[in-house]
């Protein structure tokens, strides 16, 4: 567990600094294992600031996420630092617990890929 929040840590502080659209080396470094299992407080989460762009985890100015798995830390690595016209969350407008929560959210909707 100490290992995990260390590298949550680094990888974080990290993510501050990085430039929009980070590459696949920075997926790496965000692919461990999701650290929550709050699907509901996820939910709270996507709906607070993703169902905007990706209505209910569907296509919306953003993509589908329902259904179209992605790495975990190809997740984290968007949500973090953005991708294209999706902006980056720091942990100032998602906190660490919450983007855990919000991957457990994501994965339940059929949006991680193990």
């Amino acid at each position: 567990m100490r290992l995990v929040s260390l590298t949550l840590v680094l990888g974080l502080a990290a993510a501050g600094c990085g430039a929009k659209g980070e590459t696949a080396l920075d997926a790496e470094r965000y692919d461990y294992p999701i650290g929550s299992t709050d699907v509901a407080r996820g939910e709270e989460v996507f709906r607070a600031n993703c169902n905007g762009c990706h209505p209910g985890g569907e296509k919306g100015y953003g993509p589908t996420i329902a259904g179209h798995p992605e790495p975990v830390g190809e997740v984290r690595a968007v949500v973090r630092n953005g991708k294209g016209r999706m902006p980056g969350f720091d942990e100032n407008k998602i906190s660490p617990e919450d983007l855990e929560a919000l991957l457990a959210y994501v994965d339940s909707i059929g949006g991680i890929r193990h």
